[in-house]
């Protein structure tokens, strides 16, 4: 099982370690990171979870995940792309866009800028099952079919969506 560090709320490491999905206690919190990554025609790259995942299993979702034990936010984003899509970034490319806190977790989203083509995204087995490029109005209808996993929405707010849709 992964181990990640727990943070306070300013984000300093406390000096805990503990399994990843372990209830984050008062004070404590854990950091998530979100990559979306738009191509050049204004499409997102979503991937559909595994059905046997306990955690919204067959949703669709962007790439993110929890920033494991010993590294930073920066790169669990291209970890966790490259673990989930195959995608291999360079830091340089991955943009952080946002940060926020949502109840004991810190996320921090980044826009990578990358042209893919479904056929070359690498599915992570175990973790996902599908991969599609939306436009803003097909996620939308997603997410209001309950498709689309309901925590992330917070994060796909009124600025990213004029960014990227711009």
């Amino acid at each position: 099982m992964e181990q990640i560090d727990i943070y306070d709320q300013y984000e300093n490491k406390t000096g805990k370690i503990c399994n990843r999905g372990i209830k984050m206690r008062e004070g404590e919190y854990q950091l998530i990171v979100t990559v979306w990554t738009v191509n050049h025609n204004k499409k997102l790259l979503i991937t559909q979870r595994d059905p046997n995942k306990d955690f919204y299993g067959s949703y669709w979702e962007c790439t993110g995940g929890a920033v494991i034990a010993g590294e930073n936010h920066l790169e669990a984003a291209k970890r966790e792309l490259l673990e989930e899509t195959g995608i291999e970034a360079d830091l340089s490319q991955l943009q952080l866009f946002d940060k926020r806190f949502i109840g004991r977790n810190i996320y921090y989203s980044y826009i990578l800028h990358y042209d893919f083509r479904l056929k070359d995204i690498v599915l992570q087995k175990g973790e996902t099952i599908s991969a599609a490029q939306v436009n803003l109005n097909e996620l939308e209808d997603m997410y209001n079919h309950k498709q689309f996993i309901p925590v992330l929405w917070p994060l796909f707010d009124q600025r990213i969506k004029e960014y990227i849709f711009k």
